[in-house]
């Protein structure tokens, strides 16, 4: 029941309300928060003073009436066979009192959900929107203001049964309002004006100057928990575990908001580094390789840590990168109409006087600005010069110089006159904090980058692998290669990962495909379907070819086809291109029982889930709406091994 009525929260609860919601941060209540106490320490002048009143409800799930849960499923429109169903879950509770080991009683409460349940959550906030609504007209910090404020407190109280505990609220105001508004307000209220505004969420809402100070609890916090690991005997394997699932977890809430200092974030690390090398209670030992290398991706020789200040920025992003392609949301209605009304979020500036949430979002805002690429539809509402719209890597913006007659031009300058070529709707990738945190950790070329896949593979203990790891890190390359030798002198199945080794000492390219080796062979398909093979390359002269090779259940060939398309494409929309181009073969054929198989396993999950990202996901989202309607297609992963057909058709398409 709680999974039924969890997508429709999106649609029935109001912006102020983003807990437990699907497709709603937690964080974005404590955006608002944050920047609505900004505003009202920095409003000094005006006659309207304003005031920001913090609400805490006493015993909220256990006060909540049964008769209030029902009416307000009423009024959002809730089938009568549902709301029965659900409070039939809520009266069935009952309580007993155990006395001297012996059970006494049968209680039958009136009200109050169960903390637990997974429904119970959705029903509150279902309820809590009553008390939303009713408070949306309140504007100023007045005595007619605060008397309607307590009047909507009142009946809420009456209707809900949740009680407001005064003695816990408080209230803050502006410097411009006046000492008798303030006063009558409060009487009204009957609440303590506070100097503060304290905290919402574990987080001060108020900053003070050094956020050294201000954020110091994190590496206290870090510190507590890696003494309280230090007493317990720990494999190294252990340690590890612990770091990346908990310490460097622990900070993830604030860096999603704040930008923590640089300062603070080399101290935990330190903690960390040092916790990792220690030994015993004392938790000395030789730091043997630097933090820098540890976190270093694993097939880069590193262990996977995170880079604290790298997360931080990757973290931040993902708020600038929401801003950027998402409308709907309060908050950021609300830092676009005070930041950058009449632009959008790449263009942003840092303004003056800003708060520091929006300070911290703008530390990141080169990694929104230079890692995005506008996907073209129309091409009306992108603008030649002033938008990253070109598939570059490196720069998505033309680099060209600005002419002035024509600085406003559109890319729909550039298309042709009915448009064929971008017949799709303007749209932005996707974002994810690993790949941010990648991107801002550079391109790291290794070229023993197999040798270290193959290693994290095996089937060994963790504490085998981390210590073979540490061992190659530390010590020199003839050293670390009599340990290799040791250490599978008696594993013939991984010789080859030894001579990996040996070969990326002499600088030599380490073999391709080489974790592939296990038989995977080509299965014919079910009676009257075909099965289509594709697949695609990438010439030296930028240009691609495409290839698909169709057999039918006896696994005999009926057609193949070979094309040449002459651009700049990356892999993955090179085997995009390829399919697309076999679909629509396979269609002109009149094929109806199709099986495209690709060794893209990136785009076989594309075409079976999320499209993906920029230009990948913009040539995938035409078959994916095909493979939505037409029931007799089906796109499947295979190995390289088993595709060896369309894979050896592309040499005679660059001859």
């Amino acid at each position: 029941m709680a999974n039924t009525l969890k997508p429709c929260l999106n649609d029935l609860i109001s912006d102020q309300q983003s807990a437990f919601i699907e497709g709603r941060l937690l964080t974005d209540n404590a955006l608002i928060t944050f920047e609505i106490n900004h505003f009202i320490k920095r409003k000094t002048q005006g006659l309207n003073g304003v005031a920001g009143f913090k609400i805490d409800v006493s015993k909220a799930y256990d006060r909540l009436k049964w008769r209030f849960i029902e009416q307000m499923m009423h009024k959002f429109g809730f089938h009568q066979l549902w709301v029965d169903r659900v409070m039939v879950c809520i009266r069935t509770v009952s309580y007993s009192f155990l006395h001297n080991g012996e059970v006494f009683g049968e209680v039958k409460p009136q009200r109050g959900i169960r903390q637990g349940e997974p429904i119970s959550p959705y029903l509150y906030i279902l309820c809590a929107e009553g008390l939303v609504l009713s408070l949306g007209a309140t504007r100023r910090a007045t005595h007619g203001e605060a008397t309607l404020m307590n009047n909507i407190l009142k009946k809420y109280e009456r209707f809900s049964g949740q009680m407001i505990n005064f003695n816990k609220s408080s209230i803050v105001f502006s410097p411009n309002t006046c000492e008798e508004d303030r006063r009558r307000i409060c009487e009204v209220l009957q609440v303590h004006e506070a100097d503060k505004p304290g905290k919402y969420l574990g987080m001060p809402m108020q900053l003070g100057k050094s956020k050294t100070e201000v954020f110091g609890f994190l590496s206290d916090r870090v510190e507590h928990k890696l003494q309280g690991w230090s007493n317990q005997e720990l494999s190294k394997e252990g340690k590890l575990t612990l770091l990346k699932s908990a310490a460097q977890t622990m900070p993830s809430f604030w860096m999603s908001l704040f930008q923590i200092p640089v300062s603070l974030c080399e101290s935990m690390e330190r903690k960390m580094n040092a916790f990792s090398w220690g030994k015993g209670s004392s938790g000395k030992g030789i730091k043997w390789i630097a933090w820098e290398k540890l976190c270093m991706p694993k097939t880069q020789g590193g262990l996977g840590f995170h880079s604290l200040q790298t997360f931080n920025t990757a973290m931040l992003a993902k708020q600038g990168w929401r801003i950027l392609t998402e409308v709907n949301p309060l908050v950021i209605t609300i830092l676009k109409a005070k930041y950058f009304p009449d632009d959008d979020f790449l263009n942003a500036q840092v303004g003056s006087n800003p708060s520091y949430v929006w300070r911290s979002i703008m530390s990141a805002h080169y990694a929104v600005k230079v890692g995005t690429r506008r996907r073209i539809g129309d091409g009306l509402g992108t603008r030649v010069w002033s938008v990253p719209w070109l598939p570059d890597r490196e720069d998505g913006y033309l680099t060209t110089p600005v002419l002035s007659q024509l600085q406003d031009i559109t890319v729909k300058g550039f298309m042709n006159t009915d448009g064929t070529n971008w017949d799709m709707d303007v749209d932005n990738g996707l974002f994810t904090v690993k790949s941010c945190y990648k991107w801002l950790q550079g391109d790291i070329s290794n070229e023993m980058v197999n040798f270290w896949r193959r290693l994290w593979s095996l089937k060994l203990p963790g504490k085998l692998t981390t210590g073979l790891q540490q061992c190659i890190q530390v010590l020199p390359g003839d050293t670390a290669t009599m340990v290799l030798v040791r250490a599978f002198a008696k594993c013939s199945n991984d010789q080859y990962l030894l001579s990996d080794w040996k070969e990326a000492q002499l600088n030599e390219k380490c073999c391709n495909n080489a974790g592939l080796r296990a038989s995977r062979k080509w299965s014919k398909p079910q009676e009257g379907w075909v099965k289509v093979n594709v697949n695609a390359a990438i010439f030296q002269d930028g240009s691609i070819g495409i290839r698909c090779v169709i057999r039918d259940s006896q696994g005999q060939f009926l057609y193949a086809r070979n094309r040449r398309i002459v651009g700049a494409w990356q892999p993955r929309e090179a085997e995009a291109i390829s399919l697309r181009e076999a679909m629509t073969w396979v269609k002109e054929l009149n094929f109806t029982y199709c099986v495209f198989e690709t060794d893209c396993k990136a785009l076989a999950e594309a075409c079976n889930g999320k499209p993906g990202e920029a230009y990948f996901g913009t040539i995938v989202l035409e078959y994916v709406y095909l493979l939505k309607h037409i029931n007799h297609m089906l796109v499947e992963f295979i190995y390289r091994s088993a595709n060896n057909v369309a894979h050896e058709l592309v040499k005679a398409t660059y001859s």
